[in-house]
């Protein structure tokens, strides 16, 4: 009987099971829908926070894609990704911000959101927004010649006075006057008009001081050079795609190589997570070398160990989903006139905001639940020895001759024999176990003998034939230190270690309130560009939102932009506009330096 399992299983230390598909509770998000991406603002100065919103919908251009995973990335003009984040979709809809770094440079970059499906399309189907990066110290600007296409003289005013209300979908924004003054209430009304069929809007709201510019030679989000890799070809045989959608749970997908740099196929490949538990998730490549391993949150923002079974030399390679093959080659763009004085005022209010360490990022609880369901091997060891509980000693195959009798550890040339007792045959296995060290398979136990009582919190241990799906136990050694003993284990080069990405947090903006008049006394400057961003709004048929937050210390003209989506994936818009002038009794800010009464 045991050699017929020999013959039937991967009889090496460790096997893995085969990608098993999606769970039988019907099929996944297809993620042929598409991601609406909406910004704060178009303008911005490095070192500031960048606010956005992702809405997703499903082939029928209704809001889905509850769970989906979307990767959100900002890259130059030269298509190198300079930040990027994993953004979890609950509800149809996610926000959050991401920082822009003090040392960009000046010029266009491009912000792309994407699924894992919508890999298989290419570019063409992301999600982009460009805006124009500004760095703090580049007074003179000279980049801004090489995004601009022709030179005529277009105030915001100009482009933005004349519209107000209603711009689509049944969308209008008004405030209750036209002019205020320095931190002033501001209050606005917004209205949808819908029709019967399509009842429900999902809108963000932007309130901010910005030029205008609009896109004078258009392009198609993947247009321009391509990448120089050859077409991958492994597709799944379940879908005939290669990129699958992530409604499930995060893919981990890769390739594994042999010692001649060819695919490896049928190799197995093994995950564990250092843990408290032993824990064991695995799958085998197909014809190409590819393998998917499907994680969920036990796994995301922890370490994780990757390591092909069987004989050395094998390497995995992990898939980078970061990795976009089209080139970005930014849009020309017509700035308004006072786009350079503009950026020189807001390069001085984000050096004054960074003096007075003035913060309008505030991060919001998780809205999502978060499934954790460790992939564990057992759920109750057969034996559990606390080395606290006896008499010191001084390593691992002393404890082992002790205090534990079924296990044995004899030195065999320049390793070690780890044999545990096989109760049911009352005889001890003739093949070694498998040694766990902090929750993680290790290959060469050599390393763990130097472990002494102190070091060690506890040990467990499987007196059986054990099998987990493919994988078979000649009995299990577990080794749970006290000190990190993991983090100074020395795994051979074919052990890959990863950190995985967490979903970013949510987060919104904060909007300081003058409600009391001694707030307007205040010597700290209020230099908000951005006067209010709500992200997430739900407007249903014929009601009307009011809104109010404060204007800063800055006049000037503030564009209001309403957007979003209704439920049927319809899109809408309003745009308003309002002028903050100084009335004299907020504080004066000299050069965008300093406060006072």
């Amino acid at each position: 009987m045991i050699n017929l399992l020999r013959i039937l299983f991967f009889t090496l230390l460790f096997t893995a099971v085969p990608w098993k598909g999606w769970p039988s509770d019907g099929p996944p998000f297809s993620g042929d829908g598409r991601i609406l991406l909406q910004t704060d603002r178009k303008v911005y100065v490095a070192g500031e926070n960048m606010f956005y919103k992702l809405y997703m919908t499903d082939p029928k251009d209704t809001v889905s894609g509850n769970g989906e995973f979307v990767y959100l990335v900002l890259r130059n003009a030269r298509s190198r990704v300079i930040t990027h984040s994993l953004v979890r979709i609950y509800g149809d809809r996610a926000w959050g911000d991401v920082y822009l770094p003090d040392t960009l440079s000046t010029g266009m970059y491009q912000l792309l959101a994407y699924t894992n499906a919508m890999r298989n399309e290419g570019a063409e189907s992301f999600a982009t927004q460009e805006i124009f990066v500004a760095n703090r110290f580049d007074k003179g600007l000279t980049a801004l010649l090489k995004y601009t296409g022709k030179k005529e003289d277009t105030s915001s005013v100009e482009i933005y006075g004349n519209i107000s209300g209603v711009l689509a979908g049944g969308l209008s924004v008004a405030t209750e006057k036209k002019i205020y003054g320095c931190r002033e209430r501001i209050g606005m009304e917004i209205r949808y008009d819908a029709g019967e069929a399509d009842p429900v809007a999902f809108v963000s709201v932007s309130v901010a001081e910005e030029p205008a510019f609009f896109t004078e030679e258009p392009k198609r989000p993947g247009e321009g050079a391509k990448g120089t890799d050859p077409p991958e070809r492994s597709v799944d045989p379940m879908t005939g795609r290669r990129y699958l959608p992530e409604s499930r749970g995060y893919i981990l997908r890769g390739t594994v190589y042999d010692e001649d740099g060819k695919p490896a196929k049928g190799a197995y490949v093994l995950l564990s997570v250092p843990d408290t538990l032993i824990n064991l998730d695995y799958a085998v490549t197909d014809s190409t070398g590819m393998f998917r391993l499907l994680l969920n949150d036990h796994c995301l923002g922890k370490k994780i160990i990757l390591m092909p079974a069987g004989s050395p030399g094998k390497k995995i390679v992990p898939d980078d989903k970061y990795r976009i093959r089209e080139a970005y080659r930014p849009t020309v763009v017509h700035f308004s006139g006072n786009i350079r004085e503009y950026l020189l005022k807001s390069q001085k209010i984000v050096g004054v905001r960074k003096i007075y360490g003035s913060k309008y990022v505030h991060p919001e609880k998780r809205r999502w639940k978060v499934q954790e369901t460790r992939p564990v091997i057992y759920s109750r060891p057969d034996f559990t020895l606390l080395p606290s509980e006896y008499v010191p000693l001084r390593d691992l195959p002393e404890i082992a001759k002790e205090i534990v009798p079924y296990l044995k550890i004899r030195k065999n040339g320049d390793g070690f024999e780890v044999r545990v007792y096989n109760e049911k045959e009352r005889v001890f296995f003739r093949e070694n176990a498998t040694v766990f060290l902090d929750g993680v398979p290790v290959k060469d136990p050599t390393q763990l003998m130097s472990l002494a009582s102190g070091d060690i919190r506890r040990i467990e241990l499987m007196e059986k034939l054990w099998f987990c799906g493919d994988v078979r136990f000649n009995g299990i050694v577990a080794v749970f230190s006290t000190n990190h003993a993991l983090d100074r284990y020395r795994f051979p080069a074919d052990v890959l270690t990863l950190k995985m990405e967490a979903p970013a947090a949510p987060s919104g903006m904060i909007m300081p309130r003058y409600e009391d008049p001694q707030g307007k006394e205040g010597r700290v400057p209020d230099l908000r560009q951005l006067l209010c961003w709500q992200p997430d709004l739900v407007l249903k048929k014929d009601q009307v939102k009011t809104l109010s937050f404060f204007s800063s210390d800055l006049s000037g003209d503030y564009i209001i932009r309403v957007t979003g989506l209704t439920a049927k994936g319809r899109e809408v818009v309003a745009v308003s506009c309002f002028t903050v002038r100084r009335n004299g009794n907020e504080g004066v800010i000299t050069e965008y330096g300093g406060g006072g009464k």
